[in-house]
């Protein structure tokens, strides 16, 4: 899911040089042609995503093999409980940095193959330029 997040942001950034394409072209005042993705920011978490719902299943079905086993010891239930939340949130603040560092990995990379872009246009520009 997190390779599928970076594909389709590289897919939205290629739709906005698209856009950009039609919208110098074809749309003078710009209205037909709308930039979607106008500034690449990094993903968020918690914001509802499959990501995120993943994140809270998996660590629904980590916390509780956890509170089994504690309830087969015959521990109280309050010992149950807490150590199915202990395990539940250990298991999600663990999926969260690992989805964290995937994220600023991803939006690294993104960001570096935006600006080899640029200076391959500026290069080419500077290049036809002399030419002229």
């Amino acid at each position: 899911m997190l390779k599928r997040n970076e594909n389709s942001d590289r897919y939205k950034i290629a739709m906005d040089k698209i856009r950009k394409t039609f919208s110098k072209e074809l749309d003078a005042d710009q209205t037909r042609y709308k930039i979607y993705h106008k500034n690449l920011e990094p993903r968020k978490i918690f914001t509802g995503g499959m990501v995120d719902i993943t994140a809270t299943l998996n660590s629904i079905f980590i916390g509780l093999p956890i509170a089994i086993i504690f309830a087969y010891f015959s521990f109280d239930s309050w010992v149950i409980i807490a150590a199915f939340i202990i395990g539940f949130l250990l298991s999600l603040f663990l999926h969260m940095i690992y989805v964290c560092r995937k994220y600023a990995k991803s939006f690294k990379k993104l960001k570096a193959e935006e600006e080899e872009e640029e200076n391959t246009k500026t290069e080419t520009n500077k290049k036809s330029q002399q030419k002229k």
